[in-house]
């Protein structure tokens, strides 16, 4: 910890922690999940912008998922 930091060094370990953990869960197909916890990243530190890409690329996939369910229910 540098001194005078004010907690940002740890703040930043648990940002990036809580990131990894999100793309586990995205890679996994746990987009909800991944979302919950990208979302709680934005409220620590609101400019982390790979949260904000991650959101959106997980919001993506399950609309995905889902028009794909869809069509899925056609071909039977």
């Amino acid at each position: 910890v540098i001194l005078g930091d004010r907690g940002r060094g740890a703040l930043e370990e648990k940002v990036e922690r809580m990131y990894v953990e999100a793309l586990q869960l995205y890679k996994s197909k746990n987009y909800e999940d991944a979302i919950k916890i990208w979302e709680e990243i934005l409220k620590l530190n609101k400019y982390f912008e790979p949260a904000k890409v991650g959101i959106r690329s997980a919001k993506n996939m399950q609309h995905l998922q889902e028009e794909i369910k869809k069509l899925e229910q056609f071909e039977y």
